[in-house]
């Protein structure tokens, strides 16, 4: 009799263990689980919900970020998660309660936060062994678009600024010359001053005469005449009616005696512009401000950063793109978009999808040639958006970290910055492939503004860098 009882108690153990092992601490597994809680040291980190009409899982922070997460699978404990637009993957486990993030499929590389509730809104059953096949969704070549981000400080409309700036200043930095800023000088004055040391004799400048010396008024200096005379080059006069011998070391009779002892200062040095001025020519300007070369009565801006080499009027990249019909050297909007994009077009995935947009858009398939034309954009973007990076990335870091009050080096700000670069390189893009008849429309329905943008961007020529947003 005890062993039947010791049996039928064990069986009850067993049933009440299995029973909570598989509903876990929160009282639900992962496939009934719509809503996850997780902290950091006891502080509210993010929160996940699953969007069941899209399959997603959207997570919230506690500093305003929002991320969505396609779900790749779920078991009795975890749910397992992609963003492939970052290139990280997740597991939310509410057996361990730890919520694990990593890169290349590893999804327990790094720790996120500790689960502290889970909740069911609708049931997920398990999966079904013999499942019933459904019809593929629609394919409108959405997983080749640009993966949406928000931030704290960074709005739609402070984003976009920053998108056309991005444009604008990088196809002025394509031009390959451009023409120099100028400021007008005042009137030029004459040469008036003399060098430290030198002193003003006509029209020229000589060497201060020794102590106990004047000058003739030219290269010579005599010893000074005795008091109560009067000193003449070469002479001291004495008072009218004076007679007798000259007191050494004068010679001669008086009144008018010999100042032979006298030395010789060189001959005399042009004059020169007062302190504060530069000459040019025979005239003298004042200073120019910084950043400007003087050319007399014109301040010209001097050639730095993408046009370093002074090409008269102009800068230019090179010496050899300094040539004496300098008008020719500006390009056209056109003609600097196509020097960004063009080879970013012709690799291999991308110039197979704008030969297939094109087929796809002379046989009247838009839907198609749409997708087709996405899918060449995606595998041209990261071309374009590395060049720009290597440009203006400092710049853009360093603009979405001031507006979102984080440092420039946090990974939010770089993926946010990387974002507008993208975009930025998604216009240029757009703007390339329009130019070819066969696919303006298709380009049109991608990004009805992308052209309008790029042209609109860049209609200055000057030497320079575009101001950041505000």
């Amino acid at each position: 009799m005890r062993i039947i009882k010791f049996i039928i108690l064990f069986v009850l153990l067993s049933l009440f263990s299995l029973l909570a092992h598989s509903t876990g601490r929160f009282g639900i597994n992962a496939y009934q689980a719509g809503q996850v809680v997780c902290n950091v040291n006891n502080q509210y980190k993010s929160t996940f919900v699953f969007n069941s009409n899209r399959k997603i899982w959207i997570e919230s922070t506690a500093d305003g970020q929002r991320f969505e997460w396609q779900q790749a699978m779920r078991d009795e404990w975890s749910i397992y998660l992609d963003d492939r637009s970052r290139g990280f993957v997740m597991q939310l486990d509410l057996h361990t309660t730890k919520v694990t993030y990593g890169t290349g499929g590893n999804r327990q590389q790094y720790n996120l936060c500790n689960i502290v509730s889970a909740r069911m809104t609708k049931p997920v059953p398990p999966p079904n062994p013999n499942p019933i096949p459904r019809p593929a969704p629609l394919d409108d070549g959405s997983q080749y678009d640009i993966s949406e981000m928000t931030l704290a400080g960074m709005s739609r409309s402070k984003t976009n600024q920053l998108v056309i700036w991005a444009i604008a200043e990088s196809l002025r930095q394509e031009q390959p010359m451009c023409w120099k800023k100028s400021i007008p000088n005042t009137v030029g004055k004459p040469l008036s001053s003399c060098p430290a040391g030198k002193r003003k004799e006509g029209l020229l400048c000589y060497e201060n005469c020794k102590s106990g010396y004047r000058s003739d008024g030219a290269m010579l200096c005599y010893k000074k005449c005795p008091k109560g005379t009067k000193t003449s080059p070469g002479f001291c006069h004495f008072k009218f009616g004076s007679i007798g011998g000259c007191p050494a070391p004068l010679t001669g009779l008086k009144p008018a005696c010999m100042n032979t002892n006298s030395y010789s200062r060189g001959v005399g040095t042009p004059m020169v512009c007062a302190r504060g001025q530069v000459q040019k020519g025979a005239l003298c300007y004042p200073q120019c401000p910084g950043g400007y070369a003087h050319g007399g009565p014109v301040c010209w801006q001097r050639c730095s950063g993408a046009h370093p080499v002074d090409c008269g009027a102009g800068c230019a990249q090179s010496t050899g793109q300094c040539v004496s019909e300098v008008a020719n050297m500006v390009l056209a909007t056109g003609e600097l978009v196509a020097n960004i994009a063009g080879l970013a077009l012709t690799g291999g995935t991308a110039n197979a999808g704008i030969k297939t947009a094109k087929t796809a858009a002379r046989t009247g398939q838009k839907v198609a040639a749409k997708i087709a034309l996405k899918k060449a954009l995606q595998s041209a973007r990261g071309a374009v958006r590395d060049k720009l990076t290597a440009r203006l990335g400092s710049r853009v870091f360093a603009y979405v970290g001031k507006k979102s009050g984080r440092r420039a080096g946090d990974k939010l700000v770089r993926d946010y910055s990387k974002m507008v670069l993208e975009k930025a390189a998604q216009k240029i893009l757009i703007s390339q492939v329009s130019q070819d008849p066969s696919l303006t429309e298709i380009a049109s329905m991608i990004d009805p503004t992308g052209v309008v943008d790029v042209f609109n961007a860049y209609n200055k020529e000057i030497c320079e860098t575009l101001p950041m947003p505000r």
